[in-house]
C-alpha cells in the first residue's frame, strides 16, 4: 500500500540506494548515463525506437511535456537525492518507475549483476514548508562531503573553505549550477533562487550550515531512517 500521496504543484525529496547498499554507479559513463536518464525520462511522451533512440541517447533533449521539474540533486557511489516538484497527475510515479527500469536494463547489461540492483522501491518525503524546502536543498549540495568530513550533518565541518572545494569540484550534482559555476539544462532553478539574492547568497547559505539546520530537516533526511516506501 502506498504510504505518501503525490500531488500536482508540491515537492518531494526522493531517494534510493543500491541493495545492501552496493555501489549503482561503477565510475562516470554510469554517472553520465542515469543523468542522461534524468532528461530522456522526464516525458509524457514514450522514446522513440531504432536508430532515433540511439542518436536521442547521444544528444539527448529537453522534453516538451516533462512529467516532473528537477529542482536539485546528487549521485553518491551507492546512492542518489532528487528534489523534485511534481507537474501532471503521477507524474512522479511514472518518472521514477521509467529512470529505475531504464538505469537497471543499462547497468545490467554493463555489468556481471543479474536482476535488481536497488534496495528497495525509491523512496520520497514530502517537502512542506518553504523553510524546509531551502534546506532540503542546501542538504542534498552538501552531501558530497560525507567523504571528507561526515561532521557536517551536526553543522560541524571543519573548515567552510574545504566545503566550497569539495562542492565546487564535484561534477555529479545540481550544486555548481546554483553556484554560478555552470549552466545545468537538467535542473529548474528559479523557485530555489527566487529565495536568496543571487547565486553567490545561496552559496553562502548552504555554507552557513548550523545545527539548527539539521534541526528544521529532521525528517527529511531519508539517508538512514528511509521512512516512506513508495
Amino acid at each position: 500500500m502506498r504510504k505518501i500521496q503525490f500531488y500536482n504543484e508540491e515537492i518531494y525529496h526522493v531517494l534510493n540506494r543500491g541493495t545492501s547498499t552496493h555501489y549503482i554507479f561503477n565510475d562516470d559513463l554510469d554517472r553520465i548515463r542515469f543523468l542522461k536518464g534524468l532528461m530522456l525520462f522526464n516525458s509524457e511522451n514514450n522514446l522513440p525506437t531504432g536508430k532515433n533512440l540511439r542518436e536521442l541517447w547521444k544528444n539527448p533533449v529537453r522534453p516538451k511535456k516533462p512529467l516532473v521539474d528537477i529542482l536539485s540533486y546528487t549521485l553518491m557511489d551507492n546512492h542518489y537525492h532528487l528534489v523534485l516538484e511534481q507537474l501532471v497527475d503521477r507524474g512522479i510515479e511514472h518518472f521514477m518507475h521509467k529512470l529505475s527500469t531504464g538505469y537497471t536494463k543499462y547497468f545490467n547489461a554493463r555489468s556481471t549483476n543479474r536482476g535488481v540492483i536497488f534496495e528497495s522501491r525509491y523512496k520520497a518525503v514530502h517537502i512542506k514548508t518553504d523553510e524546509q524546502f531551502i534546506h532540503i536543498t542546501r542538504y542534498v549540495h552538501l552531501n558530497p562531503y560525507d567523504h571528507h568530513d561526515y561532521a557536517w550533518r551536526d553543522g560541524k565541518a571543519r573548515s567552510k573553505d574545504a566545503v566550497d572545494q569539495i562542492l565546487q569540484a564535484y561534477q555529479w550534482s545540481s550544486c555548481r549550477h546554483y553556484f554560478g559555476l555552470e549552466n545545468n539544462p537538467l535542473v529548474k532553478a528559479d523557485r530555489i533562487l527566487a529565495c536568496f539574492d543571487g547565486s553567490q547568497d545561496y552559496k553562502n547559505f548552504v555554507l552557513s550550515w548550523t545545527t539548527r539546520s539539521s534541526e528544521i530537516i529532521s525528517g527529511l533526511m531519508i539517508d538512514d531512517s528511509l521512512q516512506h516506501s513508495v
